[in-house]
C-alpha cells in the first residue's frame, strides 16, 4: 500500500478530510519529499476522490442499517402511511356516494 493508501488507512480517513485539509496534507507530502510536486494535483484529485467514495460507501452502509433496524421493528414506512391514506380517501369516497343516494328523512313521505 502507498503511502496516500496508508494515509487514508486510518479509521474513516478520507471521508472525513475536507478539501483544505487534503490540499495541507498533500503540501506537507510535497515538503518533505514523499510526492513529486507535478504529482501533487494527481494525488489530490485521488484523496478527494476515495473521500467521495468512502463518505458515499459509509452513507449507504449506515442507511441499509436503519433500514435493517425499522424492519425488524416493524414500523410502518412513509409508503405504507400514504397508501393507508390513498385507501382511506377512497372509502370516504365511497361512502359520500352511498350517502348521497340513499334517501333523507326530508324525502319520504309521512305516513297518515
Amino acid at each position: 500500500m502507498g503511502l496516500i493508501g496508508k494515509s487514508i488507512d486510518f479509521g474513516l480517513g478520507a471521508a472525513l478530510l475536507t478539501a483544505e485539509k487534503a490540499r495541507e496534507l498533500v503540501d506537507d507530502l510535497v515538503k518533505r519529499g514523499k510526492v513529486a510536486k507535478e504529482d501533487s494535483e494527481g494525488v489530490l484529485s485521488d484523496l478527494l476522490s476515495k473521500g467521495r467514495q468512502e463518505r458515499e460507501d459509509i452513507q449507504k452502509m449506515v442507511t441499509n442499517e436503519i433500514r435493517t433496524a425499522l424492519s425488524k421493528m416493524d414500523i410502518a414506512t412513509a409508503e405504507d402511511l400514504r397508501r393507508l391514506e390513498r385507501r382511506i380517501a377512497i372509502l370516504e369516497d365511497k361512502l359520500y356516494l352511498l350517502e348521497q343516494s340513499q334517501p333523507t328523512a326530508e324525502d319520504t313521505p309521512l305516513s297518515p
